[in-house]
């Protein structure tokens, strides 16, 4: 289920349809393969707070996400790990933290507390089919 965020204009979320559906190829083409069904998109509002491995996402009552950071199983203290991609197909360096929260609600619906994550920075270029 695409959670979009309200403040897309009409041309971006027809682009990011065609993008999520796998039409325009690259990874999102790759990602599109392995699904079976494709529920209809929620445009919500997002709440975003980017802060590292103590980042916060809300988008409607749909999605929830919160970080914080790993931590050392001997002594407790709080580490950073990431991982270069010199070749990722969505990002060059992922770091990873784990989730404090992370619940999607819908028709499409799970909890995934206290479990590993990655978050970075991505770019993808690429020409959308007429």
């Amino acid at each position: 289920m695409p959670i979009l965020d309200a403040r897309a204009n009409e041309s971006q979320i027809q682009a990011l349809a065609a993008l999520l559906s796998g039409k325009a190829g690259g990874p999102w083409g790759i990602i599109a393969a392995t699904l079976t069904k494709v529920h209809e998109p929620k445009v919500v509002e997002w709440d975003f707070d980017e802060k590292g491995t103590r980042s916060t996402l809300r988008a409607g009552e749909v999605f929830e996400l919160e970080l914080t950071p790993m931590t050392n199983p001997v002594s407790g203290e709080p580490f950073e790990a990431s991982v270069k991609l010199p070749d990722g197909f969505i990002s060059r360096e992922l770091n990873h933290s784990s989730t404090r929260s992370f619940k999607v609600s819908g028709p499409v619906a799970y909890a995934y507390p206290g479990k590993d994550a990655a978050y970075g920075h991505f770019g993808y270029e690429g020409v959308l089919p007429e």
